[in-house]
């Protein structure tokens, strides 16, 4: 998920993203959930995370904690982009 906070709501939306971490990882089937600050842009960040299923992906989108992160929209200079992607099967390549 990509989020490009106004310039004086950047605190704002850290500490919020940053307070919902710990609930997402503690939500069933969470794999990863982290956020990153875009390198040479100050006010994006990104919100990584990996699911076990589709299922759990899903109540994750129907969760309290996503539900908060779509309420951040009024800190945003543009709409929030969320991109997802599946995997079917996961193999390991040894080199």
């Amino acid at each position: 998920m990509k989020m490009k906070a106004l310039p004086d709501k950047k605190k704002r939306l850290l500490l919020t993203i940053e307070s919902l971490i710990s609930e997402i990882r503690c939500e069933h089937g969470c794999l990863h959930a982290a956020h990153y600050q875009r390198v040479g842009s100050e006010h994006e960040f990104l919100l990584v995370e990996e699911w076990l299923s589709s299922e759990d992906t899903e109540a994750h989108l129907q969760s309290d904690a996503f539900m908060v992160l779509r309420g951040t929209a009024g800190l945003l200079s543009q709409p929030l982009e969320l991109t997802m992607y599946s995997v079917e099967h996961k193999e390991m390549a040894a080199f």
